[in-house]
């Protein structure tokens, strides 16, 4: 979905993309669901998620942290 270069501080637009995972129950309107917010924090290889990718822990705009693999975001604005 982006370019893969984020910061700590960079202003991002996220969203799931379920094909890698499955999952038992999901909106089924989920392709249009999409999350603006801060990335807080950046955890490399972390084996619940990925074991050799950086994964994003994103402050969202409504409040929530949310965790994206960096194909799933695109940079707004550097900080």
């Amino acid at each position: 979905m982006g370019n893969y270069n984020y910061g700590i501080g960079d202003l991002v637009l996220c969203r799931y993309d379920f094909e890698y995972l499955y999952y038992p129950t999901y909106l089924s309107d989920s392709q249009d669901m999409f999350f603006l917010g801060i990335i807080v924090d950046q955890k490399e290889n972390q084996i619940v998620y990925f074991d050799r990718d950086i994964v994003y822990e994103v402050l969202c705009m409504d409040g929530h942290r949310r965790f994206f693999a960096k194909w799933e975001m695109v940079s707004i604005r550097k900080a």
